[in-house]
């Protein structure tokens, strides 16, 4: 579709199929497009049916307009949006538009695949410097954390083919899968955690080495499948915090 061509949303409250069809009937051929938006191509089909009338050809305008009226109605009481220059052999709108309802139903939630975020660094200083001899050394890390997760609205996409969504309420929607998480996850904003692990080293003599903790947040991504009474559905990704890890290096302190 052109740039040019302007495409006329449904209006609040909708444009009547049988008004807009007896407008275009009784007044010119015409006065029904004008009433659905369509400006320009009804002041056209008003021209065409006066100077049409001439030659009589302008009798076949009114019935032609009033069809084209009707049916054009119908599309925009539909959903869909019409093309300034539309008419009812051709379709030149976008596809059909849900306006998102207040309440969604999660159906389903998927998880996809795990992602790492790096949180910090820790750093311990082992010295074997004045000994001829290797040793090993143990020591515990430890890191708090906290269940939480994120939920990406912003990335909502359609399900559903051939509907477009506009989400005029994404609240409800983050509601609805964050419910939906807190069960399945036994999800309590807030909670802390404590990670322990024991790490163990062999230094080698004469050194002395700095053991760096690199600690990592695990995040299981998924997606979220919602359904609204239309039976359009959406998917939501989310991140779910599973938990905290860490890699460690080590480096001679010389």
């Amino acid at each position: 579709m052109s740039k040019n061509n302007l495409e006329i949303e449904p209006a609040k409250p909708q444009r009547s199929p049988v008004i807009a069809s007896l407008l275009s009937f009784f007044l010119l051929g015409g006065a029904g497009q004008i009433y659905l938006g369509q400006t320009k191509k009804g002041i056209l089909l008003i021209v065409l049916t006066l100077v049409g009338s001439l030659f009589l050809i302008g009798l076949i305008v009114f019935p032609i307009g009033a069809i084209d009226a009707y049916l054009l109605a119908k599309r925009l009481e539909n959903g869909e949006t019409l093309g300034e220059w539309e008419f009812f052999w051709n379709k030149s709108g976008s596809q059909k538009t849900v306006q998102a309802p207040s309440k969604w139903q999660v159906v389903s939630v998927a998880l996809t695949d795990k992602t790492e975020e790096f949180t910090g660094e820790d750093r311990r200083v082992i010295d074997n410097s004045q000994s001829d001899i290797s040793v090993t050394r143990r020591f515990t890390v430890t890191r708090e954390w906290s269940q939480s997760y994120t939920i990406e609205h912003e990335k909502t996409q359609t399900k559903t083919k051939g509907v477009n969504i506009k989400i005029i309420e994404p609240l409800s929607i983050q509601y609805s899968v964050a419910i939906a998480l807190r069960d399945k996850y036994t999800i309590t904003e807030g909670t802390k955690k404590t990670y322990t692990e024991d790490v163990t080293l062999q230094i080698p003599a004469n050194k002395k080495v700095y053991v760096l903790i690199h600690w990592k947040n695990i995040w299981q991504n998924g997606i979220a499948t919602l359904r609204d009474q239309q039976n359009v559905e959406i998917e939501v990704p989310f991140q779910v915090l599973d938990g905290v890890n860490f890699d460690q290096s080590q480096i001679d302190a010389d």
